[in-house]
């Protein structure tokens, strides 16, 4: 079974956020959150993808979806 697991681009910085992914809705609004160790962090909704449970030959994690480039 592979694991459950998301990243994003952090809304206010250039960084990834790496965990489980939910909309949290909060004043009428959505928002796009990524639970990095219990902690809620806001990403950009287009950027959201989701770990296939394999790596490449570097052993880096390859996620499908989303976006990758990093001038976002």
């Amino acid at each position: 079974m592979r694991e459950i697991k998301f990243r994003g681009k952090i809304a206010i910085s250039s960084g990834w956020a790496y965990g489980h992914y939910a909309l949290v809705k909060e004043n009428g609004q959505e928002y796009p959150v990524i639970y990095e160790n219990g902690k809620p962090i806001v990403v950009r909704t287009h950027t959201v993808s989701q770990y296939t449970g394999l790596k490449d030959k570097h052993g880096k994690e390859i996620y499908e979806g989303g976006c990758c480039r990093s001038s976002i």
